[in-house]
């Protein structure tokens, strides 16, 4: 034991008394690992006391008189200062090595709230989107999706008519999904081709419209939205970036501050086009709607997504008409 570098052989002479009133004797004391041994002159143990449960009944007095323990009837007298102080400094090793279960609740406490601080910080925010978005109804997606709408028309520009869907796009969309329609909107300055927002709302560029635009072109992005909103609902990326506080507000309240959308607004238009990572899935949706995704690729910028590409390449159908030329000419002619 390191406390007892330097005390390995270390003896003194003492007085013991083994009772009250009883005599005293003349007495040998062993200082060992954990004990203090009490010997008589031939070195015959009389009494082994334990060292951490010794205690000095007359501390700052010479000589030190010791017992053995707070109830206990022994005493014993050493004069040796060597001894005294040896008794000392092996006594405080002992105690500093036994286990401190104050201070093992304290770091157990301490590495409970670390833990309860990790699952608020990284746990607790992805299951509040993941609640909220699968409880939040169609119509309160709707009304989120139509305000966050007049704040990015506010930033981009003005829609294309009253309403932004013209009859001509209200029957592409039910052409590319017959089942539940997605709402095609047309707005000006849009600097993305298409843009998702909550409530099934797929926002596009005027620009599709004129140059080197087509149906086909339009088709393409729309199916393409409509997959980024199968990997993740435009609802759950709002709430990603809204905070939990405004999270929590929409599960309580059923709504989210009117600041929080303009800011989600900002943060759409300032991001690139949003596109799907399921190559397969994507090419499936043209497959299924019978679109040529050859004006899709011809004018969309893919070369970060490389896999997308040859995905759309490779594993499409036939394709059918989707508008007629004069439904198309008059669907060119909405943003005039």
């Amino acid at each position: 034991m390191t406390a007892l570098k330097g005390y390995e052989r270390l003896e003194a002479t003492a007085l013991w008394r083994p009772e009250p009133g009883g005599q005293r004797r003349d007495v040998y004391v062993f200082l060992r690992d954990a004990t203090l041994v009490i010997a008589d002159r031939n070195e015959t143990a009389l009494a082994h006391w334990s060292l951490p449960a010794v205690e000095r009944l007359n501390p700052g007095t010479r000589p030190a008189l010791l017992a053995p323990g707070p109830e206990a009837d022994e005493t014993l007298e050493i004069e040796d200062t060597v001894m005294i102080d040896a008794i000392n400094t092996v006594q405080a090793a002992l105690r500093a090595a036994e286990p401190k279960p104050g201070r093992l609740r304290l770091w157990l406490g301490l590495a409970a709230l670390a833990g309860v601080a990790a699952m608020a910080l990284f746990w607790l925010p992805g299951a509040l989107v993941r609640q909220a978005d699968a409880v939040v109804p169609e119509a309160r997606r709707a009304d989120l999706g139509a305000r966050l709408q007049t704040h990015v028309a506010a930033i981009a520009g003005p829609l294309c008519g009253p309403e932004g869907m013209p009859p001509e796009l209200a029957r592409l969309a039910r052409r590319l999904e017959p089942a539940e329609p997605p709402h095609l909107v047309l707005v000006r300055g849009l600097p993305m081709a298409a843009l998702l927002l909550p409530g099934d709302t797929v926002l596009l560029s005027d620009r599709l419209l004129g140059g080197d635009g087509s149906p086909e072109l339009l088709a393409g992005h729309v199916l393409t939205q409509l997959q980024v909103r199968a990997e993740r609902s435009a609802l759950a990326r709002l709430l990603d970036r809204s905070g939990t506080v405004a999270v929590a507000r929409l599960l309580t309240t059923g709504d989210i501050p009117e600041d929080r959308l303009a800011a989600h607004a900002v943060d759409l238009l300032d991001r690139p086009l949003r596109l799907p990572t399921d190559g397969a899935a994507l090419a499936a949706r043209f497959t299924a709607a019978q679109v040529d995704p050859g004006p899709f690729l011809d004018g969309t910028d893919l070369s970060q997504d490389v896999a997308l590409r040859i995905a759309l390449t490779q594993g499409t159908g036939p394709a059918a008409e989707l508008l007629p030329d004069n439904l198309w000419v008059a669907l060119q002619n909405a943003c005039d």
